[in-house]
């Protein structure tokens, strides 16, 4: 009976205990989001005193949390979307990193960097979609069709540079993500400190309205055949559109 009576104190205890602990995270949690809207408020005030003229509320929504993101080439990713395009293939490795993938209705090109090309034969139509369609239950990636062109979203945020397109003929060709294996190559500046970068860009590029706030990612190819996707805060000016990276704060050139 004495043992009963202590178990149910001690998971009292434990309870208090963890409760004091939520609620002593959460405060600071609070605390933190409070001083860094305030810090984002100042960041704004140097805006307006430089004499920009801008949306404050498009600049207060910016996202955090934000980081760019490396994407491992997987051949078996490559070849399993080949496969969903073309059926039976026969695979041939000329080197410098391609490789071609041969069925009765077409062929389609992998090379390094995200670098794809698709050519039909004998007039065959080919679901692009079944190429493209990022695959896995738990992919951050979705394709975005218009128009007969594709393209590639991140989290929601529309992927500059991932895009498929009609070439010559019945030819397609673009970069592209195949594989679902990501890691972090770093987080983004706190948004009070891009709002200052954004400044002064903005300053030094002579320009003193801002029309626009969004932010997409920017898809760059790696030497060593994987693909890096960096968020950047898109400022649409009177007429010309910067891109800023969130990570490092200097200008991107897109």
């Amino acid at each position: 009976m004495e043992w009963s009576k202590a178990k149910s104190l001690l998971i009292l205890l434990m309870l208090a205990v963890n409760l004091y602990l939520g609620i002593n995270i959460y405060t600071q949690i609070q605390a933190q989001n409070r001083q860094e809207r305030q810090m984002m408020e100042d960041a704004c005030e140097i805006l307006e005193q430089r004499g920009l003229s801008f949306d404050r509320e498009a600049f207060m929504a910016l996202p955090s949390g934000l980081e760019s993101r490396i994407w491992i080439r997987d051949l078996q990713a490559e070849k399993e979307a080949a496969f969903r395009l073309l059926g039976e293939y026969t695979e041939d490795c000329p080197g410098g990193g391609i490789y071609a993938y041969e069925g009765e209705n077409g062929t389609v090109i992998f090379r390094s960097g995200g670098y794809v090309e698709v050519q039909p034969v004998n007039g065959a139509s080919l679901d692009l979609a079944a190429l493209l369609l990022p695959q896995g239950e738990e992919s951050r990636l979705t394709m975005v069709e218009h128009d007969g062109q594709y393209t590639l979203a991140l989290d929601g945020y529309a992927v500059e540079g991932a895009y498929m397109g009609r070439g010559e003929g019945e030819s397609w060709s673009g970069s592209w993500i195949f594989t679902t294996e990501s890691q972090s190559s770093g987080e983004a500046l706190s948004r009070a400190k891009l709002i200052l970068a954004a400044s002064q860009i903005l300053e030094s590029r002579g320009i003193y309205a801002v029309r626009d706030v969004s932010c997409i990612y920017v898809m760059t190819s790696l030497q060593n055949g994987d693909v890096h996707l960096v968020p950047a805060l898109v400022l649409e000016g009177e007429d010309e559109t910067l891109f800023i990276s969130m990570i490092t704060g200097s200008e991107l050139t897109v």
